[in-house]
């Protein structure tokens, strides 16, 4: 018996296996194609959304001019407010200094 007598049985044509794995590969990358594009688009997605909702919070927080304007002059009424109490004590203190009288 000859090696040409044991040839290997295949079961199926050499042109399929070839054709299998080609197919295999070219679906394998266009797999990782479509992954890859929708993979970027949602993480561009994500990162706008983030950037925009960071933006619009971070607005959204800062006074507009009429709010400013109201509570500056809420300041400066609680300042005069303040002042006046104050010089309303201190007169009243000069009036006890002057007569040294205990007000009962």
């Amino acid at each position: 018996m000859h090696s040409s007598e044991y040839i290997n049985p295949n079961l199926t044509e050499p042109g399929v296996k070839y054709y299998m794995t080609q197919t295999l590969k070219v679906c394998n990358i266009s797999k990782n194609k479509h992954f890859n594009i929708i993979f970027n688009i949602s993480t561009l997605i994500l990162i706008v959304s983030i950037i925009i909702l960071t933006l619009y919070y971070r607005y959204k927080g800062m006074p507009t001019l009429q709010e400013r304007q109201q509570k500056s002059e809420e300041k400066k009424k609680y300042i005069l407010g303040k002042i006046q109490t104050m010089q309303k004590i201190k007169q009243n203190n000069s009036l006890d200094l002057i007569t040294n009288l205990p007000i009962k």
